[in-house]
């Protein structure tokens, strides 16, 4: 992975054919949609590097390796997620459908102008603005606002400050949403 600073023409490095007599190919960093899920523990929102949990098996919800699952093949497997019967990895289940949708609202409220083409905006703050369901909503990126320029170290602050409290709201939406997953899963 290549990074660039902001007085460099990064399309140069498309030319590069090869380094050291070693072909090569560049291309853009490719991000999945989805949400990451460990191997190791099977949770979501972390991969097995960062993992500090009980290791738990990706067929029956053991407490072991899935290599050393016992499991039948003709035995239903179990999630050990939301105890329905089918793979820990079965992105149809509903606490990893639910955690994708809490993931691609976060990123479409963080960053709603995604897709398209971004130029200077013309404030120095940014605005809040309140969606349909009464949370704040960003209107634009912290890199937006930091981009434009002129503007005094309580702007910055009034802009921290607003994100903070954006990122508190939608952790308090996250915490319902997960409890009310948890009250399901203990029925």
């Amino acid at each position: 992975m290549l990074s660039f600073d902001s007085n460099e023409d990064v399309n140069k490095i498309h030319g590069i054919r090869s380094i050291l007599g070693s072909i090569i190919k560049v291309e853009p960093v490719k991000n999945s949609p989805l949400i990451p899920q460990c191997k190791k523990c099977q949770s979501f929102g972390h991969t097995k590097n960062y993992c500090s949990n009980t290791v738990r098996c990706v067929k029956c919800a053991g407490k072991h390796d899935t290599a050393n699952c016992t499991l039948e093949k003709s035995e239903p497997p179990k999630c050990c997620n939301c105890g329905e019967r089918h793979p820990a990895n079965y992105r149809g289940c509903a606490v990893a459908k639910e955690l994708q949708k809490l993931r691609d609202h976060r990123k479409k409220v963080l960053n709603p102008n995604a897709n398209q083409r971004r130029s200077r905006p013309t404030e120095t703050i940014l605005p809040e603005t309140t969606s349909t369901d009464g949370r704040p909503e960003l209107t634009r990126t912290f890199a937006d606002v930091a981009r434009a320029g002129n503007r005094s170290d309580t702007d910055v602050f009034t802009l921290i400050k607003t994100m903070m409290k954006q990122q508190e709201a939608f952790n308090k939406q996250l915490e319902l949403r997960l409890a009310k997953i948890e009250t399901h899963l203990n029925v």
